[in-house]
C-alpha cells in the first residue's frame, strides 16, 4: 500500500506541475495578445499610412503623365513654321482627348481627397489611443477634428448653394451631379454625366449669362483702373530715370560754361 500511495502522489505532483506549466504558457500568450484598443489604433493608423503612401505614388505617376503630355508641345511661336504649328496643335488635341477619355483629371482630383481621408483616419486613431490614457487630451483632439471636418464639408457644399463661392473641389462637382441626377431621374443624358464636371459649370454659365451687363461694366472699370495705374507707374519710372540721368551729368563752372558756348559759336561760323 505504501508503494502504491507513493506512486499516486508522484503522479499527482507531476500532473500538477504539468498543468501549472500549461496554465503559465496560456497566461503568457494572453498577456502578449494585443488588446482591442491597440488593434483599433493599429487599423486606423496603418490604413492612414497605406492611403498616404498610395496617394504619394499616384501623385508622382500623374506628374510623369503630365510631363509626357507636355513633351514636344513647347515651341516658339515666332520661329515655328505653319506646318510645325499645325503638327503641334494636332498632337495637343490628340493627347488632350486621351487624358479626358482615361479620366486623368478625375484621378488628379481624387488624390487630395485621399490625403484628407488619411488625415481623418490618423486623427481618429489618436482619439482612440488617448481615450483610455487621458480623456482630456482625447476630447481636445476630438473637438479639433470635428471643427476641421465641419469646415471641410461646409466649404465643399457651399458652392452648391452659392454659385459664386470659390471653394469648389472634385467632390463638390460629384455631389452636384448626384443631386441633379436624383432630381431628374428620367433624363439619361444627365445620368451619364454623374462623374463629369458639368452641373456646377452649367449653373455657373447660366449665372454669368444673366449678369452679363453687370459683369461687363465691372470688368471695364477694373481694366480702366489697372490701365491708369500702369500709366502712372510708367510715368513715375520715366521721371525717376530722367532725374537720375540729370544727376549723373557733370556740372561745369560758369566760366567753363561760357568758354564752351563761345567755342560752339566759333565752330558754327567756321573760325
Amino acid at each position: 500500500m505504501s508503494k502504491e500511495l507513493r506512486g499516486q502522489n508522484a503522479l499527482l505532483s507531476e500532473m500538477s506541475q504539468t498543468s501549472g506549466g500549461i496554465s503559465s504558457v496560456a497566461a503568457a500568450r494572453l498577456a502578449t495578445r494585443p488588446s482591442t484598443m491597440v488593434r483599433r489604433v493599429n487599423r486606423l493608423w496603418f490604413a492612414s499610412l497605406a492611403i498616404t503612401i498610395g496617394s504619394t505614388v499616384f501623385a508622382m505617376l500623374t506628374k510623369q503623365w503630365i510631363s509626357e503630355y507636355m513633351d514636344g508641345l513647347r515651341i516658339d511661336l515666332k520661329l515655328a513654321s505653319e506646318q510645325e504649328l499645325l503638327r503641334v496643335a494636332r498632337l495637343r488635341e490628340y493627347r488632350s482627348a486621351g487624358l479626358r477619355q482615361w479620366h486623368v483629371p478625375g484621378i488628379i482630383g481624387i488624390l487630395p481627397i485621399l490625403l484628407h481621408v488619411a488625415l481623418l483616419l490618423f486623427g481618429a486613431g489618436l482619439v482612440v489611443f488617448f481615450w483610455k490614457l487621458d480623456h482630456g487630451t482625447a476630447i481636445i483632439i476630438l473637438v479639433f477634428l470635428c471643427i476641421i471636418s465641419f469646415l471641410y464639408v461646409a466649404s465643399m457644399l457651399l458652392p452648391l448653394l452659392r454659385r459664386d463661392a470659390p471653394y469648389r473641389t472634385p467632390l463638390s462637382h460629384i455631389f452636384s451631379n448626384i443631386i441633379r441626377t436624383i432630381s431628374t431621374p428620367f433624363s439619361p443624358s444627365k445620368r451619364e454625366g454623374l462623374i463629369t464636371h458639368s452641373a456646377l459649370l452649367e449653373a455657373e454659365r447660366n449665372e454669368v449669362r444673366k449678369k452679363g451687363e453687370i459683369l461687363d461694366r465691372k470688368f471695364l472699370e477694373r481694366l480702366e483702373g489697372t490701365t491708369r495705374e500702369a500709366i502712372f507707374a510708367e510715368l513715375k519710372l520715366e521721371t525717376s530715370r530722367l532725374a537720375r540721368d540729370s544727376a549723373q551729368q557733370p556740372h561745369l563752372p560758369p566760366n567753363e560754361t561760357a568758354r564752351s558756348s563761345v567755342a560752339r559759336d566759333a565752330e558754327a561760323v567756321g573760325l
